[in-house]
């Protein structure tokens, strides 16, 4: 195969002239800024700072029932008062111990209240009746219950817990 030679051509170019572009300044007017009243904020006015602040016997312990259905083995444990003492178990350490098992084996759990009645309620005990349906995949029953609830702080916590017996 016989290769051709091939023919360039040079191309003259002509540079390119650039020119400033003149940028005329934008004038900026200032703005006045309205002094905003600051209200401050109170412990009281916070959720968080106090959540049992204005929990009333009731809400307490469908907050319990909550904890509980969320398997919340920290926080169902520690809405019981240092001195509630389990029927049936011969101490506080055995009953907790008992209960984290039962709230963490199943896949889930739920708690419903219902008929819940404030019986009675001074500035340091209230007594709570309800209806109390537990389901899992392992269990259901309906019972009805007794609360005796001690205030703590500006809180609840349960003090004795009774079974009234089976509701069909």
């Amino acid at each position: 195969v016989a290769v051709k030679p091939v023919a360039v051509k040079t191309v003259a170019v002509k540079p390119v002239e650039v020119k400033p572009v003149a940028v005329k300044p934008v004038a900026v007017k200032p703005v006045a800024v309205k002094p905003v009243a600051v209200k401050p904020v109170l412990p009281q006015d916070l959720a968080i700072s106090d959540p049992g602040a204005s929990l009333s016997p009731q809400q307490f312990l469908l907050d319990w029932a909550r904890e509980w259905s969320a398997q919340d083995v920290a926080g169902y444990l520690g809405s019981y008062a240092a001195e509630f003492k389990p029927e049936g178990y011969p101490s506080r350490k055995a009953w907790s111990k008992k209960r984290r098992q039962r709230l963490t084996a199943p896949k889930f759990i739920k708690i419903k209240l219902e008929s819940i009645q404030l019986v009675s309620k001074n500035a340091k005990l209230a007594e709570v009746r309800l209806i109390q349906s537990y389901r899992s995949d392992r269990f259901s029953d309906r019972t009805r219950k007794s609360f005796t609830l001690k205030r703590a702080g500006q809180s609840w916590l349960i003090a004795k817990e009774r079974s009234l017996g089976q509701v069909r």
